[in-house]
């Protein structure tokens, strides 16, 4: 596990040598063998890749079951937000004008549909934050050098992928986080306020679980947690 503050938020990134990430039982066990400290309550996401993002202040009252959605935002103290991934991008959005979080789960589909720009949307206007008072913190996922299909991808029809989508020798490599920034970009968050961790998930076999890997490989399939708290 890898921990770290990022402004006004800590940041546990759990890696291969934890184990698979199902739910926050394992996250805790981690924390347990770390000898961490453990949030008083962890929310999880039931992850569709989809655009959802909910807001707990205003959208859902604890305890209740969560619905299906890929992103949380919250400004209480010692809760933790939990992104489960194996290839696809963990965004962590703060801001230092207001003690509150984000977590997005960002796959293609939900960098389509726009899941970055649902999370820069509602911390502004549901907790009124301008793009430009937002920090975000992208973590390990796939990286164009891995990210690579034989036939032609489905994002090369549209237009606002293609700066993102280039065609080597072995084959269509798409970019998933600069597509990313771009987007975050063109809504007003300055680019010195993205932190990119650009480590890939599926080049670095001995550090963290990969789909695509498992897929092209056979290597172990898992999951990874991004776990983010208020300091």
């Amino acid at each position: 596990m890898v921990s770290f503050n990022f402004h006004q938020t800590k940041i546990h990134l759990t890696e291969l040598g934890d184990a698979t990430m199902q739910d926050s039982k394992s996250y805790t066990g981690v924390l347990k063998r770390n000898k961490l400290a453990e949030p008083k309550i962890i929310y999880e996401m039931n992850q569709v890749h989809g655009k959802n993002v909910i807001d707990l202040k205003e959208d859902i009252v604890y305890p209740s079951k969560l619905p299906a959605c890929d992103g949380l935002i919250t400004d209480r103290r010692n809760t933790a937000l939990m992104i489960k991934t194996a290839d696809c991008l963990p965004i962590i959005m703060t801001s230092e004008a207001k003690p509150v979080i984000a977590a997005l789960h960002a796959g293609w589909k939900g960098l389509s549909a726009g899941i970055h720009l649902g999370g820069i949307s509602k911390l502004d206007s549901l907790w009124n934050l301008l793009p430009k008072q937002i920090f975000v913190y992208i973590g390990p996922s796939i990286q164009s050098c891995c990210y690579v299909f034989e036939d032609k991808p489905t994002q090369a029809g549209d237009v606002k992928w293609q700066p993102y989508i280039s065609r080597k020798k072995d084959g269509w490599h798409i970019d998933l986080p600069g597509f990313a920034k771009a987007g975050l970009i063109s809504a007003g968050v300055p680019a010195g306020h993205i932190t990119d961790s650009g480590e890939c998930t599926c080049h670095e076999s001995n550090t963290y679980f990969s789909y695509v890997r498992h897929k092209n490989t056979q290597s172990p399939m898992g999951l990874c947690a991004t776990v983010v708290q208020l300091r």
